[in-house]
């Protein structure tokens, strides 16, 4: 084939693909935004108890409003990364990929071994543009000055047990105290 048969057919291909991809998006609403990373926030958890940390809070901001990411049609486009770091000084990371994860703590060989800060850093990115949003939009990032990606850092808390007396100890209080209040009243009548 010719170079020009050849350049004329790279044109015929390039108009058919960006009639297909538009006609494509002309069936859905199309939404602009930009990304937004939440690792969410987390109560303190008490060590041998189990960890499970989500990025279903980020979503996409737009101007046909915020889009729960973890509700589009399919979140394959969604590349969650997250970082998890413990200590200060020596520093010990896991990467792992995925929205949500779970975890245990306190037993050997646990990420979460001991009492502690951990730092949770969660990066999102889109692997295609446009992308199926929920209700039938579109998401579209539109150029460098708006963001395809986004972070977000967490901190998360291991901790150890609060010891809560039980109540049959209180039972055992009772009659002590009833002694020393009958002993106080015997000393001051003498």
């Amino acid at each position: 084939m010719s170079n020009s048969a050849s350049a004329f057919f790279a044109k015929i291909c390039a108009v058919t693909f960006c009639i297909f991809s538009f006609t494509n998006i002309a069936n859905a609403q199309l939404a602009f935004g930009s990304l937004e990373a939440d690792a969410g926030t987390y109560a303190p958890i008490v060590i041998g108890g189990d960890v499970n940390i989500s990025a279903c809070d980020s979503v996409f901001a737009s101007t046909a409003g915020d889009f729960n990411l973890c509700d589009a049609p399919t979140i394959s486009f969604v590349n969650f990364a997250w970082t998890i770091t413990r200590g200060f000084g020596a520093f010990d990371s896991l990467v792992l990929t995925g929205a949500n994860q779970d975890f245990t703590s306190g037993g050997v060989g646990d990420f979460f071994s001991e009492v502690g800060t951990y730092f949770l850093n969660l990066d999102i990115d889109v692997s295609s543009n446009p992308f199926a949003l929920p209700d039938g939009f579109t998401g579209r990032i539109l150029s460098a000055t708006t963001a395809d990606s986004d972070f977000s850092l967490q901190g998360i808390q291991i901790v150890n047990p609060v010891s809560v007396p039980e109540p049959g100890a209180l039972l055992l209080l009772f009659p002590a105290m009833a002694y020393m209040a009958r002993r106080q009243r015997r000393r001051k009548t003498l």
